[in-house]
Order: structure tokens, then sequence, then C-alpha cells
């Protein structure tokens, strides 16, 4: 499914958290794991004219600045997040295939940790705010916005697992 397809249910509380915390802190480390042991020429592929590896990877850490902008949207109660860029024009021009894929998952490592950190930082009321996420037109807490991030980590993560796999069939 297209990711501007899916839709969310944010009908959990806060028990999911510490596993959505989990989720997020473990990305770096899925995406090294995926990546490891395939062919740097395999990483640059562009299947269908679509992004490579390299770039769904460069792609992630690019939004980790968004992510905390929209915590603190949330935090503050702002009517309406901050927008992303849907054209991806970052991703689309930033010439990552260039780029070794080692400093790619590194930066991404460390994005997600000044992600981490941010949430490490919140308490108390930051977990009562709300923002409307300009594209879902839902309203997101905290956590609501920490299982979206954790989907889209999932579904690139998919992304690149099926065109690794695309090109050993």
């Amino acid at each position: 499914m297209k990711w501007f397809d899916r839709t969310f249910d944010f009908s959990f509380g806060m028990e999911q958290y510490e596993p959505l915390l989990a989720r997020l802190r473990e990305t770096p480390g899925a995406f090294v794991s995926t990546v490891e042991n395939v062919p740097a020429g395999v990483l640059e592929i562009k299947p269908e004219g679509k992004w490579s590896v390299k770039e769904h990877i460069a792609h992630l850490f690019l939004l980790e600045p968004l992510w905390q902008i929209r915590f603190d949207d949330i935090r503050n109660n702002r009517p309406v997040m901050t927008p992303a860029d849907l054209g991806n024009r970052a991703t689309d021009e930033g010439g990552f295939n260039a780029v070794p894929v080692s400093d790619l998952t590194t930066r991404l490592l460390d994005e997600r940790n000044r992600t981490l950190a941010l949430l490490s930082s919140l308490g108390g009321n930051d977990f009562n705010g709300v923002s409307l996420h300009p594209r879902l037109q839902q309203k997101m807490r905290v956590i609501d916005l920490m299982f979206f991030i954790a989907e889209h980590d999932d579904h690139h993560l998919n992304v690149i697992r099926n065109v690794i796999l695309g090109d050993r069939m």
C-alpha cells in the first residue's frame, strides 16, 4: 500500500509509549542489518525510477527535524502541525546515491537520537497537547505521532527489503 493511502487509528493510550519508544530506538539498527551485506550497486538501483535504497534511508533522516518540530507543535497545542514537503524535494535532489551507505545509516542514527532525546525530555502536560496533522486532517498527540513515525519507518524498511529481494530474484 502506498504511504499516502494509509489511514490511522489512534484509539490507543499511553500504555503504548514504551513499545513505541523501543520501535523508534530500534529503527536505525534495523536499516543497518538490512543493508550491511548488500552490494553497493544494489543499494543504488532506482526501480521503475523510484527511490533507491540509499534514498529511502536519506529520506528518513531528512524527516527527523520535522518530527522534532511536530512534537513541539503538539506540546504547545499549535492548531496545525508544521507541514511536510510532500514533494520530497530534499530527497530527490540530495545526490544520496553518491554517499556511502554507512554514512547514511550513521546520519539516520544521529538524527533519530536527537528525536529520542527530545522525547525523553517530555513530561507531564507535554503529553496532553494535540495538533492537527495537515495532510491526514486528524488531531495527534505525542503518542500518535510516535506511532505514525514508527509506521513510516516500517513502510520504508519494507520497501527497501522488496527492492533488495527484487534484485536477487
